[in-house]
């Protein structure tokens, strides 16, 4: 355990310095990251013992490709291509009902299009985070021959701490658009989401899955924000992300 704490005490110094965030509000979000991280490991345990008898407990891993959009950011689409990956923790309520919890990190944000670095073209606002999920799972579509349902739906809710953030802006400031650069003091360091999505299995063990997450709470909250830019119209931001990949179960 004394590992896993330094990991947590370096990945909390490394979201303050790179987003400001509160001491109490990081405190916060990692004491659940620990409890969910205590969650997966003890359904890890449970998943080895129960292979002789009815099985309660799973852990398993994913990763994919997300892309995700900005409301408010002046651009449209979801242009902003990044990567998704995580340790699942799960427990097998009914045969048709599961509860999953989940550690994730994702690449999510915003970019232009035709966007390209190599010659300043374009803007791109790249906000990497941390989340923990919990989700209540259906199962549908059982396969008689190998008995494991092929179909999954799943909803729920994520809590993501904003770990790492770069805005790439070489436009210049107007009444109307306000730089990435210069509201980068001023982005919420704390994402609430919700979660939709499905798994499909190819095997017992193996499948793809497709997600959807949309931000309840703002990214930027102009009321909050307005006043530090009184010659400027500033407009509230908020996240959208949809990711495809893969995933496996122990």
């Amino acid at each position: 355990m004394g590992v896993v704490n330094r990991f947590f005490n370096n990945l909390m110094d490394k979201s303050q310095k790179f987003t400001g965030g509160s001491e109490i509000s990081n405190q916060f979000f990692f004491n659940m990251f620990r409890l969910a991280w205590i969650i997966i490991c003890i359904a890890c345990c449970f998943a080895h013992q129960g292979k002789a008898q009815t099985k309660r407990f799973g852990t398993g891993i994913f990763a994919g490709l997300g892309l995700s959009q900005i409301d408010g950011d002046d651009m449209q689409g979801y242009d902003k291509p990044g990567i998704h990956f995580g340790l699942r923790g799960i427990a097998y309520i009914l045969p048709k009902f599961e509860f999953h919890t989940e550690l994730s990190y994702s690449q999510r944000g915003s970019q232009s299009k035709g966007y390209k670095a190599t010659n300043n073209q374009g803007r791109r606002l790249e906000l990497d985070y941390g989340s923990i999920t919990a989700l209540a799972v259906a199962n549908d579509w059982f396969h008689p021959l190998k008995e494991y349902f092929r179909l999954q739906f799943y909803g729920g809710v994520s809590l993501g701490r904003l770990i790492r953030i770069q805005a790439i802006d070489p436009s210049i400031s107007d009444n109307r658009r306000t730089n990435f650069n210069e509201l980068i003091p001023y982005y919420n360091t704390t994402d609430f989401s919700m979660v939709i999505g499905a798994n499909i299995k190819t095997t017992r063990f193996s499948g793809l899955t497709f997600r959807y997450n949309r931000s309840m709470n703002k990214i930027i909250d102009a009321e909050l924000v307005q006043p530090f830019f009184q010659k400027r119209s500033i407009l509230s931001m908020k996240g959208y992300y949809i990711s495809l990949g893969a995933f496996y179960l122990f």
